[in-house]
């Protein structure tokens, strides 16, 4: 189940998705930022946040943190400071390299024990 890691999986697949294993985005069950961020995704639409949902509202306060910065939506300087400035997100403080990569963030692998994805040791 490689870079699959959601719920609906184990859901469809049942007691068969016991002992998968699964690379999914990193473990932020820990960070505050988005601890809030998946309590107000559950308040204003009713439903947990998907799988991808803390990579994405990474990018988006990294993109309003550089347009703050800016002063402005040009595109260099954005580009400069997403490429110099650090911004706290819900997947841990990042920043981007020279090929708009991020740097701070990353993979965690997960096993299916008792129908829940846990962290594999």
């Amino acid at each position: 189940d490689d870079g699959v890691k959601d719920d609906t999986f184990i859901k469809v697949a049942g007691e068969a998705a016991e002992g998968v294993y699964a690379a999914g985005p990193q473990d932020n069950s820990q960070n505050a930022m988005a601890i809030a961020a998946k309590e107000e995704h559950k308040k204003v639409f009713g439903t947990d946040a998907g799988a991808f949902f803390e990579g994405a509202y990474a990018a988006a306060v990294a993109m309003l943190n550089a347009i703050e910065k800016a002063g402005s939506t040009d595109l260099e300087a954005l580009t400069a400071v997403l490429r110099s400035e650090k911004v706290a997100t819900p997947v841990g403080e990042i920043s981007f390299d020279e090929k708009g990569d991020a740097i701070g963030v990353g993979f965690s692998m997960y096993v299916v024990e008792n129908g829940q994805y846990v962290v594999a040791q």
